[in-house]
């Protein structure tokens, strides 16, 4: 057991900590034979991070995007599992508007007072559109003052090169 405790950098906004929501899923067969799911939504904080492969498949008939990304929490993140008579699908975390199921669970409970680290690949083939708040990337307001300057800058440049 290691005396190393990693668990208030995990938790620390400043370094990586954000938060996530984990659906907990549990089956249970009915009389009739068929199996309903109850869905836990639990919020948690942990450090997340995309991992490969994130590479774009093209395929004749589909493409997709595959993504995956690591999350380690103090949160015990499950794979499939089985106790008194319930079982578990594996958790799912809903990070950036996109759904990742948990495929692999590291338990580093022996160092300091614990965490988990789980490998997550996406369940959805296209992406949702990121989330930018209403700031549009590559597009400056020129009438502001401040970005004024930045609607000259090809004149400028092409200047500098000697092509007015």
């Amino acid at each position: 057991m290691s005396l190393l405790d990693v668990n208030e950098v995990i938790l620390d906004p400043v370094v990586g900590g954000e938060p996530f929501t984990v659906l907990r899923r549990r089956e249970t067969v009915g009389d009739n034979g068929r199996v309903t799911m109850i869905t836990n939504r639990l919020r948690m904080v942990g450090h997340i991070s995309p991992t490969a492969p994130n590479s774009l498949v093209r395929e004749a008939a589909f493409q997709m995007q595959r993504s995956s990304i690591t999350v380690i929490t103090t949160f015990p993140l499950m794979g499939p599992a089985r106790d008194n008579g319930h079982r578990w699908q594996p958790d799912v975390v809903l990070w950036h508007s996109s759904f990742y199921v948990v495929v692999d669970v590291n338990d580093w409970s022996n160092w300091g007072r614990g965490y988990i680290e789980a490998h997550c690949t996406s369940m959805q083939s296209i992406e949702s559109e990121p989330d930018l708040g209403g700031v549009y990337q590559g597009r400056l307001d020129f009438s502001n003052a401040q970005n004024a300057i930045y609607a000259s800058m090809p004149i400028l440049y092409r200047r500098r090169l000697g092509r007015t």
